[in-house]
């Protein structure tokens, strides 16, 4: 929702696609990450509200994407550089095997091959020599592994999620000890027979780990709930989302409210456009 965020402003994506044979296709510019169930939809997530998963995710990046298809099985390979820092040493990989239309796992992960250093563009900097924003360096050097499951039976799709991302000590670039993430997750959502409407929801934990702040405060962990209504007829679409984020351990740092001592915050969020 901020023109800033991304490199090319508002917009999330843009690249150009090469399909030499029916199987395999490459795709060069700002392309998809390959990190999370979440970073693989756009609007039509069944939440408004993005996860702690996903928020250490890589969104979009510059680089080249190859995808290899055969079957049920489909293989993506990106290269580029990362949390769009200018730097290309970031690798993503993605495996995918869906033996049928109701079930897919898919297996995904982040090596960084070089050293990104503190004085970079990363999300939501604007410039070149900026630092790392609301980025530090763990993020910008980090590495992921993760896995989700999609499920779907008539109405109902669940989604169940694990991750795990990790940045190695490097001194040269202030990362002094070893430092960590790990999330999960059960998405779901619900489509109410001949009606327009559909309900999505998540449930949540997310757990910081070592002196970086990789969600909210470090050495923080919490739990989340949300549950988002969405109508749509035709082209047009409305929905809103209400959650609840309840911090188990507040960690290094304030937590929520004017006194920075409430576990709870609750959030809401309304949303409406046009798919064409």
């Amino acid at each position: 929702m901020s023109t800033n965020t991304f490199t090319l402003g508002p917009v999330y994506a843009a690249y150009v696609t090469l399909a030499p044979t029916k199987d395999f296709n490459i795709s060069v510019g700002q392309v998809y990450s390959t990190e999370g169930y979440e970073s693989s939809t756009d609007w039509n997530n069944p939440n408004i509200i993005d996860s702690p998963l996903y928020y250490v995710e890589n969104s979009s990046s510059r680089g080249v994407a190859a995808t290899y298809t055969q079957g049920p099985v489909s293989a993506t390979l990106t290269y580029g550089d990362g949390f769009d820092s200018g730097v290309f040493n970031v690798i993503q990989g993605l495996i995918s095997y869906s033996p049928d239309a109701a079930n897919s796992v898919s297996v995904y992960g982040t090596a960084n091959v070089g050293r990104t250093g503190p004085n970079t563009f990363a999300y939501g900097g604007g410039t070149t020599g900026s630092g790392y924003s609301s980025y530090n360096a763990a993020y910008v050097n980090s590495n992921m592994i993760g896995v989700y499951y999609s499920y779907t039976k008539g109405a109902v799709t669940l989604v169940p999620e694990v991750q795990y991302v990790y940045a190695k000590v490097d001194h040269q670039i202030g990362i002094d000890k070893f430092t960590s993430n790990f999330g999960a997750e059960l998405i779901g959502d619900y489509q109410f027979a001949k009606t327009p409407w559909s309900v999505g929801g998540q449930v949540v934990y997310y757990s910081n780990n070592g002196p970086q702040a990789w969600y909210l405060n470090a050495h923080s962990a919490g739990i989340g709930i949300g549950v988002t209504p969405t109508w749509q007829q035709g082209n047009i679409f409305a929905r809103g989302e209400v959650g609840l984020l309840h911090l188990t351990s507040v960690g290094t740092g304030p937590a929520f409210g004017s006194s920075g001592t409430d576990r709870n915050q609750v959030i809401g969020l309304l949303e409406a456009g046009v798919v064409f």
